[in-house]
């Protein structure tokens, strides 16, 4: 992808033009370039005096404008003379939009910028684009006009849009088949975007990549759902199901609707029946799904059922394909799509609800596999069908999955990702309570500085006068020395080498030791007086602006 940047501009947008379009000094001569005329059929974008040709681009080539103005020179002026009458903040906007090193040419980038532009604008910015090839990548500089053509005012906060603006501009480049270059001017990130970077992939968020994925690379809805199944996803299919069970009845149940009697058989109400009629359901055709809760009901459909009211008394028999019809009816709308469920979620999304902007009903993914026209599905995605039952093939499918699809699945569903996040909250709150803390701190010894800032100048003087003792005695033990070095050159005296090493490493060695010390101490009272005697200004100052103001 390129790099994006982003500037608010304040105070004279043309002077920020000049710098883009690359003019050190604007014709004086032409009047900026408004006297200025041509019948070719060449629209060049306006004539520079010669001696301030721009350089940066391509003498003026590479420069466009959106704006009525025609010419670019012109658009700054038209920009500000718009805004005279209005109270902005931001004169304009400045963008610039770098390609990756040794890729695309200039006219590519000014098709990059000017597609970016519309794209996080909506078509509704007026702008001027300027290509740079002075630099090692070629970049887009677009100065943008704070009022949109439908004369709205365009307010940009770049904290909230920027990732807007980046994924526009990583999907502009991919379509011009660009390379990924990641942001060299990435800032620290606030813990909410780190939080929100780190965060996993939603459930849809996960399900439509993997649709995405997988769709392009079967040859039938069979192979989809064995392949999605393979890796971990559950697909309840109402149709597939309808056709499975022709010859039995089979529905869910929950307790709400399930009354035991003393016999031993379950009374079934029908569900959405305002009479509140009852079927009775045989033991071996009941089985407990979640003890007490939900319970699976399993029943041939050539048999014959008792069939109760509300108070179990018995009316007559009736056929389980009509008691079947009759359920089926009076069930929920929705429910005879596709529903899925992701890896380690226990909750279902409906087809219907994946995407707000693209369809992913059992219709339409069967006719967007037909579209693709494949008579084999994908080798890699068969063979995962193929080892369906091997759990170790299956989980490392799963992770290549994840991975080419750009799938954050980390702590998906799981209790301890919650635990985690709280965590890392607390950490990062308990840091700026810290920072407080320690901001109160610095403080409070800062006022103590300042009453006792005398006491400190004093202290520092003392320290001064014996680091001054204290370079004394080195320049005197390197005149002893000396001498001693110069007695034992010329035999006046003898000295062990062994001795003359010990003496040195007791003496100097602790005096350089102090020396150091002393240094350090001085500068940090230094650091405390200069500290303290600046606080004392500002308090001064501030005292002198209450008496004022009463």
């Amino acid at each position: 992808m390129a790099t994006t940047r982003f500037w608010s501009l304040k105070g004279n947008i043309v002077k920020a033009l000049d710098y883009v379009l690359d003019l050190k000094d604007r014709q004086r001569k032409t009047g900026g370039g408004s006297y200025i005329e041509t019948n070719m059929t060449a629209g060049s974008h306006y004539v520079l005096d010669l001696k301030d040709r721009q350089r940066k681009t391509g003498g003026g080539s590479y420069i466009e404008t959106n704006m009525t103005a025609g010419s670019p020179a012109l658009a700054g002026y038209m920009m500000k003379n718009g805004q005279t009458s209005r109270n902005n903040k931001n004169v304009g906007y400045h963008f610039q939009i770098s390609l990756p090193v040794g890729e695309g040419d200039e006219q590519v980038c000014m098709e990059i910028a000017r597609e970016w532009m519309d794209r996080i604008s909506g078509g509704q910015a007026q702008y001027v684009v300027a290509v740079h090839n002075n630099t090692n990548n070629i970049h887009a500089h677009i100065i943008a006009d704070a009022y949109l053509k439908n004369g709205k005012q365009w307010e940009i906060s770049w904290i909230k849009e920027k990732n807007r603006f980046r994924s526009a501009a990583d999907q502009v480049c991919k379509e011009h088949g660009l390379s990924v270059l990641e942001n060299e001017y990435s800032k620290g990130m606030t813990y909410k975007e780190w939080m929100d970077r780190n965060a996993p992939d939603s459930k849809h968020a996960m399900l439509k990549k993997t649709l995405d994925y997988v769709i392009p690379r079967v040859s039938s809805m069979d192979d989809l759902k064995s392949y999605m199944r393979a890796v971990g996803f559950k697909i309840y299919d109402d149709v597939e199901k309808q056709k499975m069970n022709e010859k039995f009845f089979e529905f869910t149940a929950d307790i709400k609707i399930i009354e035991t009697q003393s016999n031993g058989v379950y009374h079934i109400r029908i569900p959405y029946d305002p009479e509140r009629h009852k079927i009775e359901v045989d033991p071996t055709e009941f089985e407990w799904i979640k003890e007490n809760k939900t319970a699976r009901i399993r029943i041939p459909t050539d048999k014959l059922l008792n069939y109760f009211d509300q108070k179990d008394s018995f009316l007559d028999r009736r056929s389980c394909a009509e008691i079947k019809g009759i359920f089926e009816q009076k069930r929920k709308k929705g429910r005879k799509d596709l529903r899925f469920k992701v890896p380690e979620s226990k909750k279902c999304i409906r087809a219907s609800h994946i995407s707000r902007d693209e369809d992913y009903s059992r219709e339409a993914i069967i006719r967007a596999i037909s579209r693709n026209g494949r008579t084999e599905t994908d080798p890699k995605i068969a063979a995962v069908i193929a080892h369906q039952n091997d759990w170790s093939y299956a989980r490392e499918a799963r992770r290549h999955l994840f991975e080419v699809t750009g799938i954050n699945a980390q702590f998906q569903g799981k209790e301890f990702y919650k635990v985690a996040s709280k965590q890392n909250y607390y950490k990062w709150k308990a840091a700026q309570i810290e920072k407080r803390l320690d901001r109160m701190h610095y403080r409070n010894l800062l006022e103590k500085d300042r009453q006792n800032l005398d006491k400190l100048k004093a202290r520092r003087a003392e320290l001064a006068g014996e680091l001054k003792g204290c370079q004394q005695d080195l320049e005197q033990f390197d005149r002893e020395l000396q001498q001693l070095m110069l007695d034992r050159v010329e035999d006046v005296a003898k000295v062990d080498e062994s001795l003359l090493t010990k003496r040195i490493e007791e003496t100097k060695g602790p005096l350089l030791e102090r020396k150091d010390q002393l240094r350090q101490m001085i500068n940090l009272y230094d650091q405390r007086i200069s500290n303290a005697e600046y606080f004392q200004k500002e308090e001064e100052k501030k005292s002198v602006e209450r008496v004022r103001t009463r």
